[in-house]
C-alpha cells in the first residue's frame, strides 16, 4: 500500500494524501513442449536453441533445473540457472544431445517461474543414438602377368 500526497494553495488543506493500492500484472510464460533430436551418431553432439517468451505483461521470474536433465546424453550448454524476463522477451536456451549408445533417449527440462497458470514447465527431449558404421578394410592383391611376343 502506498499513498500519493497532493500539495495545493488552500490554507485548511495545504496537503491531502490519498491511500492507493494496486495488483501488478504477472509474467506468462511461454514454451516449446517438446523437441526431437532424431537420430546421432554415438558420440557425435547436436545442439538446438529452445526460446522461452514472456507474454505476460508483468515481469517473469524463473529458473531453469538443469539438474533434471540427469546423467543422461542431454544436457544445457548455455542459459542455465535463474532468470528474469521483462514483457515480450525471450531467452534462448542451448541444449545439446551427445549419444553414448545405440538406441532411443528422453527426458525432460524443467523451468520453474512466478507464472500463476503455470508455475513449472517441462519440455521433453528426445533423440537416438545410431551406431557408428564399422568399416573393414580388405587387401586386395593382384598380380599382373605381362607377357611380350
Amino acid at each position: 500500500m502506498g499513498a500519493i500526497a497532493i500539495s495545493s494553495s488552500d490554507p485548511n488543506a495545504p496537503f491531502v494524501s490519498l491511500p492507493v493500492t494496486g495488483t501488478a500484472q504477472a509474467g506468462s510464460l511461454r514454451a516449446p513442449k517438446s523437441f526431437a533430436f532424431g537420430k546421432v551418431t554415438t558420440g557425435n553432439t547436436r545442439k538446438h536453441t529452445l526460446t522461452i517468451k514472456n507474454l505476460g505483461l508483468g515481469v517473469l521470474h524463473g529458473s531453469i533445473d538443469a539438474s533434471s536433465l540427469g546423467q543422461g546424453p542431454f544436457s544445457i550448454v548455455g542459459a542455465g540457472g535463474d532468470f528474469t524476463l521483462n514483457h515480450g522477451k525471450t531467452l534462448k536456451i542451448i541444449v545439446q544431445f551427445v549419444p553414448t549408445a545405440s538406441g532411443p533417449a528422453s527426458a525432460a527440462l524443467t523451468i520453474a517461474s512466478d507464472d500463476p497458470a503455470h508455475p513449472s514447465v517441462s519440455i521433453t527431449l528426445t533423440g537416438s543414438g545410431k551406431a557408428r558404421a564399422s568399416v573393414q578394410s580388405r587387401a586386395l592383391s593382384r598380380r599382373l602377368f605381362l607377357t611380350s611376343r
